[in-house]
């Protein structure tokens, strides 16, 4: 078994310096690890190994006897991560508490071993927050409280004061009318002007985890208002809000299906992440995948396919089930995800993770038709391609000097860039099926170094 290079954890230097501990991928479809290596590259080990859909998201500090390395990850079935400790020695994993932490950024030791300070957010919630985590009993107790997000905590050397990233990525939605012939291509290289852009949402908080333009007009979007993420909607023009979902899982990024008549999206409900669909007024909420963990769903065109991502082959794959239940089917048998249909849909886009390509397939699956270096554009959330409403085009959104704009790549064509925003980052967007409007969900995000003195 060979450990390759995609996907690492941070590397992690033990007490006394002789050698370091990190999360892998293996070349074994679908496995994890945790692996020590010595200081001058020599002695691989595997201590622990997980196969999909158990699996190690990450792995943090060695211990300051240097008896464990702590690692986070998902056992299947469940849609959050618990910390965990892995013995040097033997491998052996004990769960350190019992919370599960829907992102965990970050775990510091205090020296005596009392604890672990812990930059995390809650099954229930969307901010990162610091956590106290009392070792060896596994009490959990909040430090910070606020609609800020902290990451990768560190404790100072007094034993006392602890240091943190806070880091805030505020979300507005904008709204922009364009002309049908810049949606079918008609007007060539013509970058989309921005500055007609109208903002929509009034709050910080609203799209960062999608944003969809329904057939009659309206906005589906989420949004975490309550504190929790939620999808809801609005009227074109930003009035009428209206809450949609109301558990106290995380339910984000919708998809409204070409007919109008369903929305699908992911949900945290029930314990696992799995893909629901309902009316788009909120009512006749089900579960439609009972997989292990399933994400990133999109409905078709016709209304009658939902396409997804899924870890039940044991590898990150797509798959489709029919929009009113059944029995799931595998598209692609390598490691991809984040589908999108054409608009006449009969292709699907997604990404290849093995040479970073854009594939195109059949709606029905198989191998890529077509295929395209992906470009290297930073972007915060998804590496997904959309389409442009004529099917001609691939669009994908990226940065340029921390400034976001989308780019679009013709099926027989060169990459060009097609908005001209000077400011913010784009953290989602979406083009309406008739051509004519484009939401962005957009935002400057903040970082500043915090210090909070006599946290224990």
């Amino acid at each position: 078994m060979g450990v390759t290079n995609s996907f690492p954890g941070i590397p992690n230097i033990s007490p006394d310096g002789t050698r370091i501990g990190t999360k892998a991928n293996t070349d074994v479809k679908g496995q994890s690890v945790i692996k020590v290596i010595n200081e001058d590259g020599t002695g691989e080990r595997i201590l622990a190994t997980r196969q999909a859909p158990n699996y190690y998201s990450g792995s943090g500090p060695w211990s300051p006897d240097g008896r464990f390395i702590i690692s986070y990850g998902k056992i299947a079935g469940e849609a959050a991560d618990r910390l965990i400790a892995v013995d040097v020695d033997n491998g052996t994993e004990t769960i350190i508490t019992s919370g599960k932490w829907s992102r965990i950024a970050g775990v510091s030791w205090f020296r005596d071993m009392s604890g672990l300070v812990m930059a995390a957010s809650d099954e229930f919630s969307d901010a990162i927050q610091l956590w106290m985590v009392s070792y060896p009993s596994g009490a959990a107790k909040r430090i910070t409280n606020d609609t800020n997000s902290y990451r990768f905590p560190t404790v100072g050397a007094d034993g006392k004061s602890i240091t943190a990233i806070q880091d805030e990525r505020p979300a507005q939605i904008w709204s922009l009318t364009v002309s049908p012939d810049v949606a079918s291509g008609v007007d060539g290289k013509e970058v989309i002007e921005t500055a007609g852009a109208t903002l929509i949402s009034k709050n910080r908080v609203d799209g960062y985890l999608g944003v969809e333009n329904a057939p009659d007009g309206k906005v589906i979007f989420t949004s975490s208002e309550t504190g929790n993420i939620d999808i809801w909607s609005m009227n074109g023009d930003g009035t009428g809000r209206r809450q949609l979902t109301t558990d106290s899982q995380r339910d984000n990024g919708p998809s409204v299906c070409g007919d109008g008549r369903n929305v699908v999206f992911t949900s945290t409900r029930n314990g696992g992440e799995h893909t629901w669909v309902m009316d788009p007024d909120g009512t006749n909420q089900r579960q439609l995948t009972f997989g292990g963990v399933e994400r990133a769903p999109v409905c078709s065109p016709d209304g009658q396919w939902v396409a997804y991502n899924s870890w039940d082959s044991g590898i990150l794959t797509i798959w489709k089930v029919p929009i009113n239940g059944g029995e799931p089917s595998q598209l692609t048998e390598t490691h991809s995800a984040f589908p999108m249909f054409s608009p006449d849909g009969t292709l699907i886009s997604y990404f290849i993770f093995s040479g970073n390509k854009i594939g195109i397939m059949s709606s029905n699956g198989g191998p890529p038709v077509i295929t395209f270096n992906s470009p290297t554009l930073a972007h915060e959330n998804t590496e997904e391609y959309g389409w442009t409403p004529d099917g001609r085009s691939l669009i994908l959104h990226g940065e340029e000097d921390g400034v976001g704009n989308l780019w679009i790549q013709p099926l027989d064509g060169e990459l060009r860039k097609l908005t001209n925003f000077v400011s913010q980052k784009i953290w989602w967007y979406d083009w309406s099926k008739d051509g004519t409007r484009l939401l962005f969900a957009r935002g400057t995000p903040t970082r500043d170094i915090v210090l909070f003195s006599e946290a224990k």
